[in-house]
């Protein structure tokens, strides 16, 4: 299941936290929900914790990630939008298995990508926050080439890398 990619991608990446890093995790479907109220240091005991909260995720719903992005953004302070000020936030991951779509429970319609990378590329004026973007078995996901092109496209303008996990990884384009 693509959900079980996403939570061995994302174990992995907790896991080569630095103690004297700071972390928070953004999950979206048609809602988006945070880990913690804001970031917190990577302690084991944090760490711990944060695999807790994984074991638990389950795949439902559509694939919000413009309000994904905005929350994690929120959450980087005011360095985001003041030159003057460091952000809180120096890297972003997004995980996903699918093209965007909005907030909608019953029918998720699809978001189109410009809307999502334009929004981003405001929210990151001033590009202090890297983002790494990771397709979750992307022959399949959702929204199809378009899909691997909004990842490619979000992980380039952001000064990023983009990787493929789960399925046939051979590059798609």
């Amino acid at each position: 299941l693509k959900v079980d990619i996403a939570k061995k991608v994302l174990k992995q990446a907790i896991r080569n936290l630095p103690e004297n890093a700071f972390f928070n995790i953004v999950v979206f479907n048609h809602a988006v929900k945070v880990f913690e109220p804001s970031l917190i240091e990577a302690t084991q005991d944090n760490k711990n914790k944060a695999y807790l909260m994984i074991n638990d995720l389950e795949a439902s719903g559509s694939t919000y990630t413009y309000g994904a992005l905005e929350k994690a953004f929120g959450m980087a302070g005011r360095g985001v939008s003041d030159k003057a000020y460091d952000p809180g936030v120096d890297t972003n991951f997004v995980l996903s298995d699918g093209a965007p779509t909005d907030s909608s429970i019953d029918k998720a319609e699809p978001m189109e990508p410009k809307v999502v990378t334009d929004a981003v590329a405001e929210w990151n004026q001033f590009a202090k926050i890297v983002i790494h973007t990771i397709a979750i078995d992307p022959r399949i996901g959702k929204g199809g080439k378009g899909f691997v092109r909004f990842m490619k496209k979000l992980a380039h303008q952001n000064k990023g890398t983009y990787t493929e996990v789960g399925g046939d990884t051979k590059k798609a384009e």
